[in-house]
């Protein structure tokens, strides 16, 4: 399908141009689960295909990441950080636990709990206000499995070095 055709002002022209091209291909689009989603462009257009309107959404999931209409990663990025809380969450009876070394909670930190957080990290926009997100949700993380609460007054720097913990964004890199 060449990329022309979404950018005509016509809007009849397009859309006959999308089943044109469609048709060509020996695809059908099923209107009821076809959505339409604009990234970064103002055009309020809709879209029909056979007579009926696609509808407009603002963010979709696709292949387990959020997408959504200003091209950025923000609500990816937090339903990454919900699903490593519940990951965290689910394994609380070893983060209490005086059985397991500190050195075995970190490990199973790593593999359960910040795999989750950082898959597919490779696709996401970084800036410093992601990073800092990230940074913030492994710091607590990483003060409940060492028992250290707030009258204590370790650093980050202090947690990072005793944890023997990489800062996020040199991980991420």
């Amino acid at each position: 399908m060449s990329a022309s055709i979404f950018h005509t002002s016509n809007a009849n022209n397009a859309q006959e141009n999308i089943r044109k091209e469609v048709t060509k291909v020996g695809l059908k689009i099923n209107v009821n689960k076809s959505k339409l989603m604009r990234i970064a462009i103002n055009n309020k257009e809709s879209l029909c295909i056979h007579s009926e309107t696609i509808k407009r959404v603002t963010q979709f999931a696709y292949l387990g990441s959020i997408i959504d209409s200003t091209g950025g990663t923000e609500a990816d990025i937090t339903a990454y950080i919900r699903k490593a809380q519940t990951a965290f969450s689910t394994l609380k009876n070893i983060w209490l636990s005086m059985a397991y070394s500190t050195q075995t909670k970190l490990r199973i930190f790593n593999t359960n709990v910040k795999a989750v957080l950082l898959y597919g990290c490779e696709t996401w926009k970084n800036s410093k206000s992601i990073t800092a997100k990230l940074q913030i949700f492994i710091n607590k993380c990483l003060r409940k499995i060492m028992r250290n609460f707030w009258p204590d007054q370790t650093t980050n720097k202090e947690l990072w070095k005793c944890m023997k913990q990489p800062k996020i964004h040199l991980q991420i890199r």
